[in-house]
């Protein structure tokens, strides 16, 4: 199934995997990633989806607003979901690496998260370390 969220996100799952892909089309703003980002927590609580394969190249580091808002309406749901994997494909821009990573700190600080969270350059490497490849 595959689903295109206005012009700004696709969504492909994968039942037989329990994968759910999504693709940022283009960078979005605040309003943009937070419709996408409820939609996307819908979907994986709706279908017990276990692997998130986020394609976040297109996208800007998050501002610290909407960091906040994903640690308090998004990252709270997704604990109690059958969500195991998330790999995060990003262009090769230093700043969005490290900026990421401080956020999983804060995600894994603050709520206890126990789901693996990884970042990649290529959808091989974050497939492979899903280990959903064919």
């Amino acid at each position: 199934m595959s689903v295109v969220l206005d012009d700004f996100l696709q969504i492909r799952i994968s039942d037989s995997k329990g994968l759910l892909h999504a693709k940022w089309l283009r960078s979005v703003s605040s309003e943009e990633l937070r419709i996408g980002l409820q939609h996307i927590k819908d979907v994986i609580n709706a279908r017990g989806i276990s692997y998130w394969l986020a394609d976040a190249r297109n996208l800007q580091s998050l501002p610290l607003t909407d960091q906040k808002w994903v640690l308090q309406e998004i990252a709270p749901l997704l604990v109690s979901s059958n969500l195991q994997k998330i790999a995060r494909i990003i262009s090769n821009d230093i700043f969005c690496y490290i900026s990421f990573e401080e956020f999983v700190k804060k995600l894994k600080g603050t709520l206890q998260v126990a789901i693996d969270l990884e970042q990649f350059t290529s959808e091989e490497a974050a497939m492979a370390w899903l280990m959903l490849t064919d």
